[in-house]
């Protein structure tokens, strides 16, 4: 499998600020190059690919919620940056755990929230501020 080679991004931070982002212009550049870095191509070794359908470059801001083991309900924005069938990649300001059960709410085109069931497939440390999470799709809230 391959990945796309996605080409430079920039985040208007005025467009992103109406999603709740407060971030100063330093922390804005260092989101940029976070998931610049995510998507530059990498050497691809087949017996360690474990990826069986190709990611598309997808960078839009989106809202995580869960409840945790005491009942207690958190709310993240955070940021993708990668969409498959199965699952979206994203940055966020938060570590997650294999495994954690959240709610996926992505905004559409008509200003409503589509809500969908997510699962952290992985979490792994990228930056002073960030982290890589990737999130297994289990089904989307009608």
């Amino acid at each position: 499998m391959t990945t796309p080679v996605a080409e430079q991004m920039e985040l208007d931070p005025a467009h992103i600020a109406r999603f709740r982002w407060d971030l100063s212009p330093q922390q804005w550049q260092q989101l940029q190059n976070v998931i610049n870095e995510l998507q530059r191509p990498m050497p691809v070794d087949e017996e360690s690919e474990r990826r069986d359908v190709d990611r598309a470059r997808f960078v839009f801001p989106v809202k995580l919620t869960w409840v945790d083991e005491h009942m207690n309900q958190g709310e993240l924005w955070a940021m993708s940056h990668n969409l498959s069938r199965r699952g979206m990649g994203l940055i966020a300001k938060r570590m997650f755990h294999k495994g954690d059960h959240l709610t996926l709410h992505l905004p559409m085109p008509d200003q409503t929230m589509r809500q969908i069931d997510v699962t952290v497939a992985f979490c792994r440390y990228v930056s002073s501020m960030y982290h890589d999470v990737g999130l297994r799709f289990c089904g989307v809230r009608v």
